[in-house]
């Protein structure tokens, strides 16, 4: 896609790591050992509500690697994520909240 997610240190030029992403990013947490980030599919029809395409990713902060991907009825509200007690509550432009937490 033509967006891609990177990372660096505060203060240095040079970049960890780059990656590219298939969603136009709306929200990100990052919480424990993943980063999660949220969004309409870049592919996708259905404009900016993404309600033909939107993702929740997760990946690793250490190197950019895949660790989990969620297909989603409808894109995330700008900022609209939030993680706690191991819980990940995302927030949909259709007025839904949705809790995913881990499997036990």
């Amino acid at each position: 896609g033509p967006y891609r997610l990177f990372a660096a240190n505060q203060g240095e030029s040079a970049e960890q790591w780059a990656r590219p992403v298939p969603i136009t990013v709306r929200a990100m947490v990052l919480a424990d050992k993943a980063l999660f980030l949220a969004g309409p599919r870049v592919d996708a029809g259905g404009g900016p509500e993404g309600r033909e395409g939107a993702l929740l990713l997760a990946v690793s902060p250490t190197d950019g690697a895949d660790i989990a991907q969620y297909t989603l009825d409808c894109a995330p509200v700008f900022d609209g994520m939030a993680a706690a007690n191991k819980q990940l509550y995302l927030s949909t432009l259709d007025g839904r909240v949705i809790c995913f937490a881990a499997k036990q």
